[in-house]
């Protein structure tokens, strides 16, 4: 779709933002407690970023239970159903990863990489940081690369050996 399409839908609260070089987000669809950001390549939307607001442990497993009805699965580092808080029940080397500040999200993709929800580490100021969930929408080609670059660092394949 093209910029000038999704603001024909009318579905946003002032378009004119996606039309900045600076995308500073904007309400819609109503969701009032929700920013969306749009990327695009010249004209072409290739993506839609949504910041659902900071992490709670409730949030994220009401948006993860929702996205799991309705996309499937491609990968989930921390696949447990019964986890009550990710920072504290979720084993694995990428929640080890993200805990030690060396990886600043903790991702589960859905839809060949097209759909991607992650816990995010956000910079408030220069001593400290919060986090917030974000759901990501990908064109086909953006999709191929959030699929790699989000690939679980421990999964392994017979092809590593």
């Amino acid at each position: 779709m093209t910029l000038k399409e999704i603001k024909s839908l009318k579905v946003c609260d002032s378009p004119t933002y996606m039309f900045r070089s600076v995308n500073r987000g904007g309400i819609c669809y109503d969701k009032k407690n929700w920013l969306f950001y749009f990327s695009r390549s010249g004209e072409l939307l290739n993506g839609v970023i949504i910041d659902l607001g900071p992490y709670t442990a409730e949030h994220l497993h009401r948006v993860r239970s929702a996205l799991g009805n309705k996309y499937e699965l491609e990968f989930d580092p921390c696949p447990a159903e019964d986890i009550v808080d990710w920072f504290y029940g979720c084993p694995g080397r990428e929640m080890e990863l993200f805990q030690a500040g060396e990886k600043d999200q903790f991702s589960i993709v859905y839809r060949d990489g097209s759909v991607v929800l992650s816990i995010k580490r956000v910079r408030i100021d220069d001593w400290n940081t919060d986090f917030k969930i974000y759901l990501e929408y990908f064109d086909e080609e953006m999709s191929k690369i959030m699929l790699e670059k989000l690939k679980p660092q421990d999964a392994v394949t017979s092809d590593d050996f």
